[in-house]
C-alpha cells in the first residue's frame, strides 16, 4: 500500500536518487547539482520550506512532492505554491501522484493557506497531469511559459 508522509533524514539517499532520475529525465540541460540538492533537501528537514512530501511503498520511495508557503505583495492571506512533483517512472498510473497531491493540499490548509497553486513545469503529459490535479480541485487559471537561454 502507499503511503504519503513528510521527508526525514533517513530518506536522504534514496530522496538524492530521486532527484537525480528527476533532474536527468526533465531538467538534463540545467545539470544536476547534488549539493544544491542536498542544501534543499536540508532546508526542508531543518526549517519545513521547501516542504516535502514522500511517497512510499514497503520502504521504498517512489516519488515526491515540494512546495513553499507564499504570499502576494498586496494582501495579508498567503497561499501554497506546488514546485515539484516526480514519481519513478515505473510507478507512474499508480496512486503515488494522487496521494502527493492530495497530501499537498491538506498541508495546505493546515498551515492556513487560502489558495493553492498546483502545475506542470516538465511538460510531461501536461493535459493529463492537468486533469489529475482538476479532480483534486484545483481550476485552470491562466498559462505558465518558460523560455531557455
Amino acid at each position: 500500500m502507499i503511503g504519503v508522509r513528510l521527508v526525514l533524514d533517513r530518506d536522504e539517499d534514496a530522496i538524492m536518487d530521486l532527484f537525480a532520475l528527476h533532474a536527468a529525465e526533465f531538467g538534463a540541460h540545467l545539470g544536476f547539482d547534488p549539493e544544491t540538492a542536498r542544501a534543499c533537501l536540508h532546508q526542508s528537514l531543518d526549517v519545513g520550506s521547501p516542504v516535502c512530501f514522500v511517497a512510499e511503498e514497503d520502504g521504498a520511495l517512489l516519488g515526491y512532492i515540494t512546495g513553499r508557503i507564499c504570499g502576494y505583495t498586496f494582501t495579508t492571506g498567503h497561499f501554497v505554491q506546488h514546485e515539484l512533483l516526480f514519481v519513478r517512472p515505473e510507478k507512474r498510473g499508480t496512486r503515488a501522484a494522487v496521494k502527493l497531491i492530495d497530501e499537498f493540499i491538506r498541508w495546505g490548509s493546515t498551515v492556513g493557506a487560502r489558495e493553492y497553486y498546483l502545475g506542470t513545469s516538465t511538460n510531461y503529459k501536461a493535459d493529463r497531469v492537468a486533469r489529475l490535479m482538476e479532480l483534486r480541485g484545483a481550476q485552470r487559471v491562466g498559462h505558465s511559459l518558460k523560455g531557455v537561454y
